[in-house]
């Protein structure tokens, strides 16, 4: 079965959807709950057995870097398929990461980034495990064939609007990456 490098990879993932249950202030991360030892543990276990981690709760905040000024408008949309997106504006010559976004399948977001020229990878699957993990086994990361040029063209702040859905007059590629790369 050929794979289109246009569209993003879905996989059907065997585990449930949704946050894993933990006992009241037990939760992994939480301030009264599990030490970094016994979350290390699970991650350690997780790796022995060869099943997922325990899922965590897409973060509610999306991380911008507000290191230098001025701004540019970006958009970001995606399709409704109940998947989970993590998207990231990657600056190619220092690999940092400039904005962070967490979004789920149908949404769609406004920000303003920095000035610059980035990479859009991002990884998308079904149940969020963090940022180390991403969404498990079933990740699938992308980056768009092209850099996103953020910049300032006379009185005119020039930004971007994206949208991963896939369009039949559509004007920008992407290709599957490993995970490492993401």
């Amino acid at each position: 079965m050929g794979v289109d490098p246009k569209v993003p990879l879905f996989l059907r993932q065997r585990f449930p959807m949704g946050r894993q249950s933990f006992p009241p202030g037990q939760e992994p991360g939480s301030a009264a709950g599990a030490s970094k030892g016994i979350e290390a543990r699970t991650r350690a276990l997780w790796r022995l057995t060869d099943s997922s981690p325990p899922s965590e709760a897409l973060p509610r905040r999306n991380q911008v870097s507000r290191h230098t000024n001025p701004w540019a408008p970006f958009s970001l949309t995606t399709p409704i398929d109940g998947q989970l997106y993590f998207a990231k504006l990657v600056d190619p010559k220092s690999g940092n990461a400039v904005a962070r976004i967490y979004m789920r399948g149908g949404q769609a977001r406004a920000f303003e980034v920095p000035l610059g020229t980035y990479e859009l990878r991002y990884a998308t699957g079904e149940t969020w495990y963090g940022e180390k993990d991403l969404f498990g086994q079933s990740t699938q990361t992308m980056r768009a064939d092209a850099t996103l040029k953020f910049y300032i063209e006379g009185n005119r702040v020039a930004g971007h609007r994206v949208e991963l859905i896939k369009q039949a007059a559509g004007n920008m590629d992407t290709i599957s990456i490993p995970r490492d790369h993401f």
